[in-house]
């Protein structure tokens, strides 16, 4: 992949801006693997991949509850995604809105930290949840590291 993007990145760099824009709209309806599900697929990478990027630059964002419910929803069962391995044992409570999931020791956060925690990125958002589910959560992560970044 990383190859891939190298040998696109210069003629990607000489478009402008705005054409660069349109082009990224104009591809925008999920389609192949990335459209399956229902475009969650591409909700959750998009969702999951903006915050590898704008977390660690400081760069805050809100993003909309109903795609945070949907990617929550969906990521506890994708087996693309592996939340459901990953939050086993665990009921998940979102504190910045109306969603829970899950049976067994409580692990409460912001609905972002949630999702970020069931896709294996458990060390971004360690500051951002509690509770008594969590050390377990944690383990399941930590387990599963070779995991954490899918790709349809």
């Amino acid at each position: 992949m990383d190859r891939l993007n190298a040998r696109a990145l210069p003629a990607y760099d000489a478009i402008e801006h705005t054409a660069l824009v349109d082009l990224m709209r104009r591809d925008a309806e999920p389609a192949g693997a990335a459209g399956l599900y229902g475009g969650r697929v591409a909700l959750i990478e998009c969702l999951i991949h903006q915050q590898d990027i704008r977390r660690p630059l400081g760069i805050h964002r809100t993003i909309p509850d109903e795609a945070i419910v949907v990617s929550l929803d969906y990521a506890r069962i994708s087996p693309v995604i592996g939340g459901a391995r990953r939050t086993l044992g665990v009921r998940l409570v979102a504190t910045d809105m109306d969603w829970s999931a899950g049976s067994g020791p409580e692990v409460h956060g912001p609905g972002e930290a949630l999702l970020l925690a069931m896709t294996g990125r458990i060390t971004a958002v360690r500051d951002e949840l509690g509770g008594d589910g969590l050390a377990r959560l944690r383990r399941a992560c930590r387990e599963g590291e070779d995991s954490a970044e899918f790709s349809p």
